[in-house]
């Protein structure tokens, strides 16, 4: 029963491993600036170590994060930006009810519906693939609407891991890991649609047994 070999071990091994990279993206996400690459670091880490057994967490989340943060700064610095204008807009209308400001809620909420869409798929684009930002962020809005139900799944496991979060602040360790964790199923199933079939002899390929 505790033999390292164990499947009781395997699963405390596992915990530790989903708990120790959500533990990561929240402490490398502390500068804000650095939550994209630190999100697609985490997602990276936790699809090849936990999900595909390959590698040691740290090393992966640290080598995913090192190699892609200057690729991430512009798309961190426009998300910032666009969450503060909007998140403003918005707050401004819930709070000056009318005719012509609820029209423009509504706009400006389906907007943001539409930017959270979109911004989800990003991490894991560009943990997976190199590319410009241009097509990484075309290919996440091809995502959002072609695989709709997927994003609305994403979108709502999102709002209850924040709801969870604010009434359990000390959850910030817990819920972010294993957020990320179920975050990698219905991503890969996405992914897989825009890989290439591995060719014969190729190495490394342990993103298409996920």
């Amino acid at each position: 029963m505790f033999s390292p070999d164990s499947r009781l071990a395997r699963i405390m091994g596992t915990a530790f491993d989903i708990l120790l990279i959500g533990i990561f993206w929240f402490v490398c996400s502390l500068p804000i600036i650095t939550i994209v690459v630190s999100t697609t670091a985490a997602y990276y880490a936790m699809a090849k170590t936990v999900r595909a057994g390959n590698g040691y967490v740290l090393k992966e989340f640290f080598r995913c994060f090192k190699l892609n943060f200057r690729q991430s700064l512009i798309p961190a610095l426009s998300y910032m930006l666009i969450s503060f204008i909007l998140g403003l807009d918005i707050f401004y209308l819930w709070n000056n009810r009318g005719k012509g400001n609820d029209m423009l809620f509504i706009i400006l909420s389906g907007i943001a519906f539409l930017f959270i869409a979109v911004t989800i798929y990003f991490p894991p684009m560009l943990s997976r693939f190199d590319k410009k930002n241009t097509k990484l962020l075309s290919m996440a809005a091809l995502s959002a609407f072609r695989y709709l139900p997927v994003t609305i799944v994403c979108l709502i496991v999102i709002v209850l891991a924040a709801i969870g979060i604010w009434l359990m602040p000390w959850a910030v360790v817990v819920i972010p890991g294993i957020f990320m964790f179920l975050f990698t199923y219905p991503m890969e199933f996405v992914m897989k649609h825009f890989m290439e079939k591995p060719k014969e002899g190729q190495e490394d390929i342990w993103y298409y047994t996920l």
